[in-house]
């Protein structure tokens, strides 16, 4: 099952934690498969 939530706000670990705010994050089965500010061109239920 694939899921696309909208409208994220996600903290990123780095060495510091940044937030990507209003993102996208897709899930694809039981993995991550998209994090970003654009919207991913795959196609969501």
């Amino acid at each position: 099952m694939k899921i696309l939530f909208k409208n994220a706000d996600i903290l990123l670990k780095g060495e510091k934690f940044d937030v990507l705010e209003n993102a996208f994050l897709a899930v694809d089965g039981d993995k991550i498969s998209y994090i970003g500010s654009e919207e991913p061109a795959d196609n969501f239920a």
